[in-house]
Parts: structure tokens; C-alpha cells; sequence
């Protein structure tokens, strides 16, 4: 639940900090004075689209903080620690950041999330009931998924949609595999074709390498050749040659040694210079045995490089890409072979997903049925204590059907699901969009909501203003089924009627206050005295502009707040 809710800079709201506690807790004050405005500011912390005019004017950013106590909510757990978002004091602490411009950050325990993240966690904190909330009793949609909480099918309903998903991928599988025998046998001769063309070639990886690699010396093996030789023949063949010239200089050396000049250093350096030569000679002797002209070969290296990229025109930029897709349609040769046998067994498979689809529809089916029963009646009950005497009220299941008459599964089920009313005897029972008026709707809203409050594992419920249209004398009753839901929910709700107001565990008055020319918004948690002030003005007991209420409002603030509290015990 939420224990503490913190505003900074936003709309009218300077600064305002609110507590809230377990069971029922009402917000009060007159209109305009910024009960709405705190219920969007939970929505943006939650995980609502954020505008720049949010911020106040003048300021530069604006906050909204909430801390939230965790000890029962397993789902919001699961998604902290899933993400490593927990918190070490076991409490969460949501915040949100939007600037002037618009921009916008969101915070969980202080690290920075995403905003969806942020709205996927808000769903499991707060469930958030505005004036026009009941507008989704209008859409089928939603009133099928209020039976389905009711019923607590949640995960069966989970299953046919897997199951159906499952078998709707079969039968999109069969419709692109069904092709004509003509063009069975067209793919079938093309494919054949292309893997006897890449395959006859012989293609290995890296050839085209290899093949550059050899190409030049033997385009120009004339050349290479020529040059070797010319090499060869100035380190030893030709007159005056660099062999020659240092065995003369060796010569030399001999003499001056003889007649008795001996050098220290280069006699040796001179034995080691003959060795490098007569290795450079050898190796370019080696060279020029390796090298000859072969215009034989030279031919079958330029019909090659052609070959492959006749076949890279048709089937790949390399060689690899060349042979993934011989690899590929080898693959796609397979079941055009035996297509009818393949054939066969798709729809084997189809006939079963479909068997157990329907096993898991109809098992939906009767769930939702028995529920609708159980909910018709829950409901009824209801309505009566919310002023609908003579009401009637069912769950009609409206079976989804084919062209020929057949049950129809779909994602959701077998059926669609509508609520219908009659509000008044003598009348149809009617959808209800058809026959029911906001207030009327608002009322079958709290209803479904007392009646699911034990299936929904959202911990905090909030109502803004659920009780507009409705009178003083139904303001009791409302007040008693928001306490009520107080038990198993922390429940927040923005009332105008003292009627509800007067069972709150927590009062807290919203106040709309001018200083130095500004507008801004103040709260205050209201104890003994001043809650049956607050209650006595929502009464209309302040009288000919006196502060103070009548002491008649008073007498009757404080019966209520008697009356109330009589059935807190």
C-alpha cells in the first residue's frame, strides 16, 4: 500500500506532502481546490504520459514521490527483484521528474527506469477508479475480463490463448506450404538444376584466394623469370660480377698479409659477405627453377575465375554465400519431395491443436458460466443496497460461431461476454450501455469492485468523486461499502458527500490558498474537532459568510461521524 505521497512544483501544488493509512481514506475540500490534481499526479508516478504544463509556473522541474510499503505485494516483488530494483528496508520508493521542456525521468529506489517499466509496476501498486472509470462497463471486452477475475480463470484463459496462437500458426503454416503441382514440379526442376550447377563445381572455401594468389606469376612468368636471371648473373655470371670483384678484393688482402700488413676485422667480414652471396645466389637459383610459363595452366585459372562468377551473378556475392545456398534449398527440396506426405501430417497436427483448444475453450466456457451465475446474483445483491430495489442484472455469454454454424475459438474463447440490466420492473433486460446512466453506472462499478475486492491482489483502490449524481441518502450505503473494501484494500477516495466521508479511518481536507499572489494547494489531516467541521461544511452549514459552521451542521457532523463509527465495530 501507499504510506506517504510527496508533490513538488506541480499544477497549483508548491509543496505538499500527504500519509495515508490502512482502510478507508477520504480527501475532501471545494471544488477546485486540487483533490484532482493529486489523483494525476498518482498517475504520472504511475507510469501516466506526462505534459511540460504540469510544472508549475515558474519552476524548473517537478517531482512526484511515493513510498509504498511491500511486505504482501509478491507481484511487484517478483518485478523488483527481477530486475534488481529491490530495496534493502523493504519499502519502495517510486519518483518521477518532469522539466520544463517536457522531458521526463523515472526513478525506482532510486535507479533510473523506463517508463514502461515504471507503468508495469504501477499496475500491480495502485488501481486507479476516476468519475469516468465505469465507461469500461460499456466495452465487452472489459466486462469479459471482470467475469474472468471473478472466476479466477485467469490462467486457463492464459492457456487458450497459447493454444490458440499455437494452432493459428499451423494453419497460416499450411496456407503459405499449399502450392499447385505444376508448381511443385517448377520448383522441384529449378532446385535440382542449381544444386547439380553448384555442386558440379566442385567450390571450395577460400578458392578464390588461392586463385588471385597464383594468378600473377604466372601471367607474368616471362618477366619473373628475366629478372632472376638478371639478378643471378650480376651477384655471379657476368663479367666483373659482385662474386668476382670480392674474390679480387680476397686476393688483395693475401698479398698485403704476405708482405706484412695484416688488417684485423675485415679478412673475416669479407668470408662472411661470400657466404650471404652464395646464399642469395642459391636462393635465387631456386626461384628461377620454380618459375615457368604454362599457358595451359594459366587458361584453366581464367576458366575457373569465370566459372564462379558466373555462379556469384546467380546465387551469392562468395563463394560461401554460394554454397548457404545450395545448403538452403537442398532444405526446401525436402518437403516439396514429399509434399503430400508432409501435407498429411500438418493437418494431423492442426486436427490436434484444435482438439485441445477446444478442450481448454470449453473448460473456459463452463467456468465463465458458473461464475456468471454466481456473479449475476452477487451483483443483485448489491445493487439493491446501492438503491436498485427491483433490479435485475445477468451475464449473458454470447457464443462466437463460423460460417456454418460452428464454434468459433478465438484468442479469448469460445464466447463473448455482456452485461444486461433492468434497472426497473417491467423493463427488457438490455446491455447495459443501453440502458444505464453514468450514476447508474458508477454504481455497478462499486458494485463489481465490493464483489471482486478479494480476487484483486492490487493492495491500494482508488475512487475519484464515484459518488457524483448520487444523493445523501446513498451516500450512507456508498460510505459503508468503501469501508467495507477497507478491510482487505487501503482505499482512497475523493468525496463531496459528508454522507462517505464520515467512515473514513483517515480524514484529510484539500484547500486551495492565495498568498502573495500566487495560487497554491494545502492539505491538512483533520482530527476530532476539525473533522466534524469539514464534515459540518460539506453539509452546507456555513452560513451568511461566517467562517464558522451553524451549530445545527455541527450536531449533524457529529451524528454522522457517531453513526459511522457504530458500524466500524
Amino acid at each position: 500500500m501507499i504510506q506517504e505521497l510527496e508533490i513538488r512544483n506541480f499544477a497549483l501544488i508548491e509543496t505538499l506532502r500527504m500519509k495515508f493509512g490502512e482502510g478507508l481514506n477520504v480527501m475532501t475540500g471545494e471544488t477546485g481546490a486540487g483533490k484532482s490534481i493529486v489523483v494525476d499526479a498518482l498517475g504520472i508516478l504511475l507510469g501516466d504520459k506526462a505534459q511540460a504544463s504540469a510544472v508549475r509556473k515558474g519552476a524548473d522541474r517537478c517531482q512526484i514521490l511515493g513510498i509504498f510499503e511491500m511486505e504482501k505485494n509478491k507481484a511487484a516483488a517478483a518485478i523488483l527483484k527481477e530486475l534488481s530494483l529491490e530495496n534493502d528496508e523493504g519499502e519502495l520508493i517510486l519518483r518521477r521528474e518532469i522539466d520544463a521542456l517536457g522531458k521526463s525521468k523515472a526513478f525506482v529506489n532510486d535507479r533510473p527506469v523506463t517508463l514502461s517499466t515504471l507503468s508495469s509496476l504501477g499496475g500491480h501498486l495502485i488501481e486507479l477508479h476516476s468519475q469516468h472509470e465505469h465507461q469500461k462497463l460499456l466495452k465487452n471486452s472489459d466486462q469479459r475480463d471482470f467475469l474472468d477475475r471473478f472466476a479466477e480463470a485467469w490462467d486457463l484463459r492464459d492457456e487458450v490463448a497459447q493454444a490458440f496462437d499455437e494452432w493459428k500458426k499451423l494453419i497460416d503454416q499450411k496456407k503459405t506450404s499449399q502450392i499447385s503441382d505444376q508448381e511443385r514440379e517448377q520448383k522441384l526442376d529449378l532446385y535440382t538444376f542449381q544444386v547439380k550447377e553448384i555442386e558440379d563445381a566442385k567450390l571450395k572455401p577460400g578458392e578464390e584466394e588461392d586463385l588471385d594468389a597464383i594468378l600473377p606469376r604466372l601471367k607474368n612468368a616471362e618477366k619473373i623469370r628475366t629478372a632472376l636471371q638478371e639478378a643471378f648473373d650480376n651477384l655471379r655470371e657476368d663479367e666483373g660480377s659482385i662474386s668476382e670483384r670480392l674474390q679480387k678484393v680476397k686476393h688483395a688482402l693475401e698479398k698485403l698479409d704476405a708482405l706484412g700488413m695484416s688488417f684485423n676485422a675485415a679478412p673475416k667480414l669479407l668470408e662472411e659477405t661470400l657466404l650471404k652471396v652464395e646464399e642469395i645466389e642459391g636462393e635465387i637459383e631456386k626461384a628461377m627453377g620454380g618459375v615457368e610459363a604454362d599457358p595451359a595452366k594459366l587458361d584453366e585459372i581464367y576458366s575457373r575465375q569465370d566459372a564462379i562468377s558466373k555462379l556469384k551473378r546467380k546465387y551469392g556475392l562468395t563463394i560461401s554465400d554460394i554454397l548457404a545456398h545450395l545448403d538452403k534449398i537442398k532444405k526446401e527440396m525436402e518437403p516439396l519431395k514429399n509434399y503430400a506426405e508432409n501435407l498429411a501430417g500438418l493437418d494431423n497436427e492442426i486436427e490436434n491443436k484444435f482438439s485441445g483448444l477446444m478442450k481448454k475453450a470449453r473448460a473456459l466456457s463452463a467456468a465463465r458460466k458458473k461464475a456468471g451465475e454466481k456473479l449475476s446474483a452477487a451483483v443483485e445483491k448489491e445493487l439493491k443496497d446501492l438503491g436498485f430495489l427491483k433490479a435485475r442484472f445477468s451475464v449473458n455469454l454470447i457464443a462466437e460461431k463460423d460460417d456454418n454454424g460452428k464454434d468459433a475459438p478465438t484468442h479469448d474463447g469460445l464466447e463473448k461476454v455482456e452485461f444486461i440490466l433492468s434497472a426497473n420492473p417491467g423493463e427488457d433486460m438490455k446491455p447495459i450501455k443501453q440502458v444505464a446512466s453514468g450514476g447508474e453506472l458508477s454504481r455497478i462499478m462499486l458494485a463489481l469492485k465490493k464483489i471482486l475486492a478479494q480476487a484483486d491482489l492490487v493492495p491500494t483502490l482508488i475512487f475519484d468523486e464515484v459518488d457524483a449524481g448520487i444523493g445523501g441518502s446513498m451516500g450512507h450505503v456508498i460510505g459503508e461499502k468503501l469501508q467495507g473494501l477497507g478491510k482487505t484494500h487501503q482505499v482512497i477516495a475523493i468525496t463531496h458527500l459528508p454522507q462517505v466521508a464520515a467512515y473514513a479511518v483517515r480524514h484529510i481536507v484539500v484547500r486551495k490558498e492565495v498568498a502573495a499572489s500566487r495560487t497554491h494547494t494545502e492539505i491538512e489531516l483533520l482530527e476530532k474537532d476539525k473533522r466534524v467541521e469539514e464534515i459540518a461544511r460539506m453539509l452546507g452549514g456555513v452560513a451568511g459568510g461566517r467562517e464558522k459552521p451553524t451549530a445545527a451542521s455541527l450536531k449533524h457532523a457529529s451524528e454522522l461521524l457517531e453513526e459511522a463509527g457504530k458500524k466500524f465495530s
